[in-house]
């Protein structure tokens, strides 16, 4: 084996820049990664939309502290299109033939949307869950 077919050291793998990262062919396995997790997060956002409904349809039919449904609608009507911003970014920017690397502007707005997606969706289920909580113990505890 010759010097220039020596495999690198981890010390110099480390020196790695996140712009490099672009290019490397397991990019595109991670973008398909994110597209799945994204995809995942928007129909749990959905169908907590959904649950909530039932609740109070069905399960609550004089329900009490009502102010946390609303809150949790709109957390996940946010979180659907935070969802959707990064997925399409995404899209846009998926590796192909003559693919240039990600701006810093479509790298902001990715992990901004994700963020917000995590955010609001953690918010919108602990919104459902006090809603959840409160109207059981209301009901239970006569």
């Amino acid at each position: 084996m010759s010097r220039a077919q020596k495999p690198k050291k981890l010390a110099e793998v480390s020196k790695i820049s996140m712009d490099d990262i672009d290019l490397h062919p397991s990019f595109g396995e991670f973008t398909k990664g994110l597209f799945d997790h994204l995809k995942h997060v928007a129909t749990l956002a959905t169908g907590s939309i959904l649950t909530v409904a039932t609740l109070l349809q069905n399960v609550f039919k004089q329900p009490v502290a009502n102010g946390w449904v609303p809150l949790a609608v709109v957390l996940f009507l946010i979180c659907i299109a935070a969802s959707l911003v990064a997925f399409g970014v995404l899209a846009v920017t998926f590796p192909r033939p003559g693919f240039t690397k990600k701006g810093g502007t479509e790298k902001y707005v990715i992990s901004a949307s994700i963020m917000v997606t995590w955010l609001t969706f953690m918010g919108g289920i602990v919104c459902v869950a006090i809603f959840f909580i409160a109207n059981w113990h209301a009901l239970y505890s006569k």
